[in-house]
């Protein structure tokens, strides 16, 4: 078994959680609320501005030129495609990306992000990188879910959401998830077992938070 998929076997209790989570399963049925979405997309998108930090800082404190290639890439990624599927969502509910990033940032998102930063700036690159992908890998998966019960179920079509699940199983993300898998494996193969536990903490840590995200975004902006 890969180290990527021993991350997400150790997270695996809460990962179930965001299978049957009410905003999924309000994307998978259509009738999520088009606010709680907005409300979503706009928190996300502070997420990904920071979410890039924590691989800009990853990227000043590495060391190995193939890793910093790597880093830098999917950096590019982040800040371009995939904060585009949010840019579309929003400026058809009447939005701007500006007005998502002056949105308030929720307090839940806030402790997300700065549990985050700090392993990046204190805690060793193999860390700071670990800390985003329990999200990287875990969007893909809850897309996946998502868009197969979706079709299952006979509410994929003239979904509203299918857009969303669609980009996050398309090639473009599924490069990501796998180029990310790959670096997971890679940075973490010479580590001891002291080591690797404390990267599964982290993992786990980050996708408690993601669990929590997802409460948050459900509650809405007016909670």
């Amino acid at each position: 078994m890969s180290f990527a998929q021993e991350l997400m076997t150790a997270a695996a209790p809460v990962w179930e959680k965001y299978m049957t989570h009410p905003f999924i399963t309000g994307m998978i049925d259509g009738t999520l609320e088009k606010e709680k979405f907005a409300f979503y997309l706009m928190q996300d998108s502070q997420y990904l501005k920071d979410y890039a930090k924590v691989y800009a800082t990853s990227f000043i404190k590495c060391d190995d030129i193939h890793l910093m290639r790597a880093i830098y890439r999917d950096m590019q990624v982040i800040v371009s495609d995939e904060s585009m599927t949010h840019i579309r969502y929003l400026k058809d509910m009447g939005y701007t990306e500006d007005d998502a990033y002056a949105a308030p940032t929720a307090p839940e998102n806030r402790e997300y992000l700065d549990y985050m930063l700090q392993v990046a700036r204190e805690g060793s690159v193999q860390e700071g990188l670990i800390s985003v992908m329990a999200c990287t890998f875990s969007y893909y998966h809850i897309a996946l879910h998502a868009r197969s019960q979706a079709m299952k179920n006979g509410t994929y079509e003239n979904n509203y959401f299918a857009a969303w699940m669609d980009d996050y199983v398309g090639e473009t993300y599924k490069g990501i998830y796998d180029r990310t898998a790959d670096m997971c494996d890679e940075i973490t193969c010479s580590l001891s077992g002291a080591e690797k536990d404390r990267l599964k903490e982290i993992f786990i840590r980050s996708s408690e938070y993601e669990l929590g995200f997802w409460d948050m975004a459900m509650r809405g902006p007016n909670a």
